[in-house]
């Protein structure tokens, strides 16, 4: 009979070598040239169905904007078709077609013409002319939306250069929000709010430069075949151009990026000064409002007016929390507030006083509770200290007083355990046998593993005097 060869002489399988150029090598599914080239240009058409998808995701976002409607708005960006031009333009830079650049360039300015003039007759229709969140959170670009403009950009141009349909795309339209910004300015330009147009228009612009700069990287990082062959003299003015256009446009953001950190550093030490002032029971404030455009703290109180300690406590924490250069306005109620904002109401300051009081005496309620508890289980403990003293008593007479309270012991180094400590208080030093019964006894009575037993020596007359005998 034939034997196989044991198991210990088959060679365990190879382990596999973790390769990080390999997990990170892109061209493993890249999809040929040809299709990218087609791909892409597919985007940038803007006759027919690109255009006519683009008016309804113009109005949908416009409608989402205007009710502050944040999934609206998802919706629309993720049906827009203004990433195609502006991938388009950073696609004909890597691979050196300028006239793909050109026709690029051409469509995106008629891509966002159509979208400014649909969202602002739209916006110049609609009743509701308020300014919500939505369009607001769309006028104020930072250096943060550089970044989401490039990394996004990013991710869509390699999702676009796959064999297979990417789930990245979805997730890049919503990420760049191209579609929100154009709505913004539409409504800026209807309501002749220049400063909302000047700062959408902005956010737009950062969102179509950094989104081609990353098509532009990655382009050349997978070395796609060039369309046609330029001089170097050519290249130098191109990147010439490239570098005074991020420029251009990277500045601005970088400036109101510091200024959006050194605004939300003021707030939250603004927060934690008027935090503190609620904290204390001297003062009722009713409102209180950082202003970091302006460096002031704003309060309104209840209470005594012109009370001097308000202000020097309040002066006190701004410097504490590093806002010395800040101003202090403060207001009691019934006084006309700053900027020719409404007096507070009278009866809504008494309101307010009362809502504090009440929630003062609350407290108070509490903490005579927990003190009523604790003086609950004190007495609790003395009574069972009695009991306990008068059965380690018939059983040793030697112990003239016991008592018992948790403690902590320690263990190894620094470490400490929680016990209980017994205190026995004894006319003479007990014998080791009167000890060792009294510890098996105290930690069956009173049930516990972790029991510390100490001992004191004191006179008998002195013991029973202290145990009020």
């Amino acid at each position: 009979m034939e034997t196989s060869p044991s198991e210990s002489s088959v060679p365990p399988p190879a382990r596999e070598k973790l390769d990080l150029s390999r997990l990170f090598n892109l061209r493993r599914d890249q999809a040929e040239p040809q299709q990218i080239d087609g791909d892409v240009r597919a985007g940038v058409r803007v006759a027919g169905t690109n255009l006519w998808v683009l008016f309804f995701a113009i109005l949908t976002a416009s409608v989402g904007l205007n009710v502050n409607s944040t999934a609206v708005i998802i919706g629309a960006m993720l049906i827009s078709p203004l990433m195609g031009p502006i991938i388009g333009i950073g696609y004909g830079a890597g691979i050196n077609d300028f006239v793909l650049i050109r026709q690029a360039m051409r469509n995106l300015a008629i891509f966002t013409l159509v979208s400014l003039a649909t969202s602002a007759i739209y916006f110049g229709l609609s009743p509701l002319n308020v300014a919500g969140s939505e369009l607001l959170a769309r006028t104020s670009p930072t250096i943060w939306d550089v970044l989401i403009a490039f990394f996004g950009g990013a991710a869509g141009v390699i999702a676009l250069t796959r064999k297979s349909i990417s789930n990245v795309v979805p997730g890049v339209a919503i990420a760049t929000a191209l579609m929100p910004p154009l709505c913004t300015a539409g409504f800026g330009l209807a309501h002749g709010r220049w400063d909302i147009l000047a700062g959408a228009l902005y956010l737009f612009v950062i969102n179509g430069v950094f989104i081609a700069t990353a098509a532009l990287v990655i382009v050349k990082g997978l070395k796609l075949p060039s369309r046609e062959q330029v001089s170097q003299a050519v290249l130098t003015r191109t990147r010439r151009i490239i570098a005074v256009g991020l420029t251009v446009v990277l500045v601005p953001s970088i400036y109101l990026g510091w200024r959006l950190v050194q605004d939300e550093i003021f707030a939250q030490s603004a927060r934690k000064v008027i935090s503190t002032l609620k904290a204390d029971e001297r003062y009722t404030i009713i409102e209180s409002t950082p202003d970091p455009k302006d460096r002031m703290l704003r309060l309104t109180v209840v209470g005594n007016r012109n009370d001097p300690a308000l202000a020097a406590s309040a002066k006190v924490l701004m410097e504490r929390e590093g806002l010395k250069e800040t101003r202090l306005d403060i207001h009691y109620a019934g006084d006309a507030r700053a900027e020719g904002a409404s007096p507070v109401k009278p009866e809504d300051a008494r309101d307010e006083y009362t809502r504090v009081l009440s929630q003062q005496i609350k407290e108070k309620d509490l903490s005579i509770k927990a003190l009523e508890e604790q003086l609950r289980s004190r007495e609790a403990e003395e009574k069972k200290a009695s009991s306990l003293y008068a059965e380690a008593h018939a059983q040793v007479p030697q112990v003239e007083a016991l008592t018992f309270a948790q403690g902590w012991q320690s263990t190894q180094g620094t470490d400490k355990t929680p016990s209980t400590v017994v205190v026995l208080q004894t006319s003479r030093k007990l014998s080791r046998d009167d000890r060792n019964r009294l510890e098996k006894w105290l930690a069956v009575r009173l049930a516990i593993t972790d029991l510390v037993v100490m001992e004191q020596l004191q006179p008998a007359q002195a013991a029973r005097k202290k145990a009020g005998k």
